[in-house]
């Protein structure tokens, strides 16, 4: 398992920490950060990845790594081989423009339901979230800036009474590595700008247009993030992918 190396101090190179003894099993948790690790590209392409090092390395047994393997294997994103265990797959920009195009569909089809949906006092609330967001973009704390989009997000999606949409929402939404986004030059900034267009739409209580902003901003989101992993070298061309 070779990891593309990284600066002993960065944060993102260490697993988040792992709690047992919270509701949700271990092997979720590790599934999560892995998803995260494979598609920021601290994984190559066909690097082993054993249970038995990986355990060692966040402090848990080998058993829910193989489980969250197994997950990671369901998704495509890891591949097993009697014999041989796991590997990693190869990345193709066409695997991120899918998912993208997906999340941004499904953003945009909650976005369409909750503009008439929030109340004044809602609205308010998150235009208080975007005043933050504006402070944090510049030279702000990034995990911060991460923690407060969410919400933004969160706030718009959650008074939607459409749990199937959510749920396909959710599913899109844990493949996009947010750790990356600290590293993507200009990503705040129109971030930032994308945000006012969704706004706009849900103070005038516009559907098309709060769907049609929220839909341009995912997309603006996917075109950064393919040109950063990139430019890092991590996607591989579509012919490679199966080699």
């Amino acid at each position: 398992m070779h990891a593309r190396p990284r600066p002993a101090e960065d944060p993102s190179s260490t697993p988040e920490d792992f709690a047992p003894g919270t509701d949700e099993r271990l092997s979720p948790q590790i599934a999560r950060w892995l998803r995260e690790q494979i598609i920021s590209g601290a994984f190559e392409s066909a690097d082993r990845l054993k249970p038995e090092r990986i355990g060692t390395q966040v402090g848990v047994s080998a058993t829910p790594v193989r489980e969250a393997l197994m997950t990671l294997t369901g998704e495509g994103l890891v591949s097993f081989t009697p014999g041989r265990g796991f590997t990693v797959k190869a990345l193709t920009r066409e695997d991120i423009t899918d998912l993208m195009d997906a999340h941004a569909y499904f953003a945009a089809q909650l976005a369409r339901r909750s503009c008439r949906l929030l109340s004044d006092a809602q609205v308010s609330e998150l235009r208080a979230l975007q005043g933050r967001i504006v402070r944090e973009g510049h030279d702000g704390d990034p995990h911060l800036l991460d923690s407060l989009d969410d919400q933004f997000h969160h706030l718009i999606n959650h008074v939607v009474p459409s749990p199937r949409l959510k749920w396909l929402y959710s599913v899109t939404f844990k493949f996009i590595p947010h750790r990356l986004f600290g590293e993507i030059e200009g990503f705040a900034e129109a971030a930032i700008e994308d945000h006012i267009m969704v706004l706009k739409g849900i103070g005038n209580r516009d559907p098309q247009a709060t769907a049609a902003a929220m839909q341009a901003h995912w997309l603006n989101v996917s075109a950064q993030l393919i040109a950063n992993l990139r430019r890092r070298g991590v996607l591989v061309d579509t012919s490679q992918a199966g080699a």
